[in-house]
């Protein structure tokens, strides 16, 4: 059967869907091929819908998306198609993928009960990382560095707090909703993609096995399991577990899978030709209060595959096992480093003791891969958090970044920097702070970084815009200068406009938020009037939500507060259901837009929930005070919740108030020790 294939839009936007049409039947035929089972129905439709809550929802035969999630048009055509960039390429390419995996792992076989809903979307996640690689083949290896970041390090910013639940869920939930998470989506994927290492072959012929097997029917993991190991009973060349038999594929996945949380893995020298490995689970914000709501055993254990490499085989990745409740020695030279979790393949975090962790760094820029560095550098950080390690070794690293050429360690440095900066952000000394990251970026920042930023070389590009994002967004005076001239050809160029901005905008498409957000922070009213023009007759999505981005900036708050009424009476263009809850996190980086939610969210939740707007406002909750972490504030909080009448309503504040209680925690415990670093390293030249 030879599907038809069909874009469906708005006839205005018709111009945008050749992309889509290029890429979903290319990623349709390679799951077919991949799964040995071709895919089922006569059409496979695409349909992109002005404002609509989920993203995308894979609908067997007619997927539905937002319109940012699956029109593209190549910059390179000039006019409109400038506001795209190579992020919007990869970012439609990979929903399409997500969508489209759905069609085998979810709709031709459906998990059985919704605590089972990762074996849907974690298979989604990871299977559709692969099928946008093979969509976007002109750049080899990106979809790999983009997993690092986006689904390992995201998923464990999740799976490390104290109330993080298993990937298979409790059948008695009740909310739903709350099974589509990180958890679910990212946490599923990685350990499928650590799954998938292991078993290689075998894995792929597993889910053939299972798609047979299970199609058009119901399944559970044990079903998939089942399908596993028949592969690995049946293979030439099994795959291996730790007790060097066939691969138990359904004890390996138990704790993996039903058991929250992740492990720590501490590799302590034990002598000058030998290290020492251990595991523990990885806990943030563990304190006694908080101890006896911990879902599951803090001292759970798991069957972990480690991968490695040492200064004297750099080009060859060995595997060990580290098994629950033992440990393993491993015979390394006194001088040699050793790197653990070769390309981030497993859902482990790395502890070094310090002798070996100076020799790690020994190879850093020369031995050690981008994407390697960039776990290490979010390593560093989480184990800063929970005091395992000082600060000082994670920021010791972000000093290594002006050498860095790749976006991802940046990303994962700015993930732990943008945190200490809400922390430190009513500290007296947080101005010191600020200095030193300004510093970091000031070696950085070059000026011919705007000219890379619209090529069509991903990693550059995506590069390039990430530098000049945090030069300007952290007041580096040479890249405002150029952002603020930017923005007044901008307003030149679009004054006349009467169709939005996507016409007459020349600023590149991945430096757009930053330039319209440092012009609106000049605190010209006419230019705030002009953009919020733009904004509602803007036709095209992605070119939108920069605008809506810039006027996030503004420090004025009659204009702040328009913003937020509007974000109520969803009665213009600009802000329609659907951005509301992006509009409360664009304003969550604005200081003085955050004490205006706080305000405005004290006297109007009751409002949203009468719109069915409660995930939104959970959304502008957590914004407004992110960076609540004094006991003042958090009685502040406190005193609001409780004057809340009814359980479900004070339910929709519960974690806000953990995470205040978590912060006062934090600047109570780490805020001096930054300070101190950060003070001594302005000092130095």
């Amino acid at each position: 059967m030879n599907p038809t294939k069909e874009i469906w839009t708005r006839e205005s936007l018709m111009d945008q869907i050749d992309f889509a049409l290029y890429a979903g039947p290319k990623v349709l035929n390679y799951f077919a091929e991949k799964f040995d089972y071709p895919f089922p129905l006569p059409k496979q439709d695409m349909l992109a819908v002005p404002d609509f809550g989920p993203g995308a929802m894979e609908n067997w035969g007619l997927v539905t998306y937002r319109e940012t999630a699956l029109l593209y048009k190549s910059p390179k055509l000039g006019g409109v198609a400038r506001c795209f960039s190579v992020i919007d390429k990869l970012r439609v390419a990979r929903i399409i993928a997500h969508e489209l995996a759905h069609q085998w792992f979810g709709n031709l076989v459906t998990m059985l009960w919704w605590d089972s809903v990762w074996l849907n979307e974690g298979f989604a996640d990871f299977i559709g990382f692969l099928g946008t690689q093979h969509i976007l083949q002109e750049w080899p290896n990106v979809l790999e560095q983009q997993f690092i970041f986006e689904q390992i390090q995201m998923a464990m910013a999740k799976d490390q707090e104290p109330q993080s639940p298993p990937i298979h869920r409790s059948s008695t939930q009740t909310d739903l909703f709350t099974y589509f998470d990180y958890i679910t989506y990212k946490k599923g994927a990685s350990i499928i993609r650590m799954l998938e290492y292991v078993m290689k072959n075998d894995f792929w012929v597993g889910l053939k096995i299972y798609f047979k097997t299970m199609a058009e029917m119901n399944a559970r993991e044990e079903d998939l399991w089942a399908a596993f190991d028949k592969a690995v009973m049946e293979s030439e060349s099994p795959s291996v577990g730790w007790d060097s038999n066939k691969f138990n594929v359904s004890l390996f996945m138990d704790s993996w899978v039903n058991a929250a949380g992740f492990p720590v893995v501490a590799v302590n020298r034990v002598n000058g030709s030998h290290v020492q490995l251990s595991q523990s689970r990885f806990i943030v914000n563990l304190t006694e209060d908080n101890a006896t709501n911990v879902p599951t055993n803090v001292s759970q254990q798991w069957y972990i595959p480690l991968w490695y490499r040492t200064c004297t085989n750099k080009g060859i990745t060995s595997l060990l096992w580290l098994q629950p409740n033992s440990t393993v020695i491993l015979a390394i030279e006194d001088d040699c480093w050793v790197m653990f979790n070769s390309e981030v393949r497993s859902f482990a975090r790395l502890h070094y003791d310090d002798a070996t962790w100076q020799r790690l760094l020994s190879g850093w820029s020369s031995d050690i891969l981008s994407i390697e560095r960039s776990q290490l550098i979010s390593d560093a950080f989480n184990l800063a958090l929970i005091g395992s390690v000082n600060y000082s070794r994670a920021l010791e690293l972000v000093q290594r970044l002006p050498d860095e050429v790749d976006a991802v360690p940046w990303k994962s440095a700015f993930i732990g920097l943008n945190y200490l900066h809400d922390m430190l952000f009513t500290h007296p000394g947080g101005h010191l702070f600020f200095e030193y990251v300004q510093k970091i970026l000031n070696s950085a920042y070059k000026t011919d970084l705007w000219n890379n930023i619209e090529v069509d070389d991903f990693k550059l590009s995506v590069f390039s815009g990430k530098i000049v994002e945090e030069a300007c967004g952290w007041n580096v005076t040479s890249c405002r200068d150029v952002a603020v001239e930017k923005f007044k050809e901008f307003m030149e160029d679009c004054q006349l406009s009467d169709d939005g901005s996507s016409s007459c905008s020349k600023v590149p498409a991945l430096a757009r938020r930053r330039v319209y957000c440092t012009g609106i922070e000049q605190k010209h009213t006419t230019d705030f009037e002009r953009l919020w023009h733009l904004c509602n007759h803007e036709s095209i999505a992605i070119e939108k939500e920069n605008l809506l981005y810039g006027l996030s900036c503004c420090d004025d708050s009659d204009l702040l507060l328009r913003l937020l009424n509007a974000s109520l009476q969803l009665d213009k263009p600009c802000i329609r259901r659907q951005d509301v809850g992006t509009l409360f996190k664009f304003l969550g980086n604005n200081p003085v837009a955050r004490k205006i939610m706080w305000q405005h969210m004290k006297s109007r939740w009751s409002d949203y929930i009468k719109k069915k707007l409660k995930q939104p406002l959970k959304t502008m909750t957590m914004e407004a005070v992110r960076t609540f972490n004094t006991a003042a504030e958090l009685e502040e909080l406190n005193q609001f919740v409780n004057e809340i009448d009814g359980y479900d309503n004070k339910q929709l504040f519960n974690n806000a108030v953990k995470m205040v209680e978590i912060n006062v925690h934090w600047r109570n415990s780490y805020a001096e020790s930054v300070i101190d670093f950060v003070q001594q390293a302005l000092l130095r030249p």
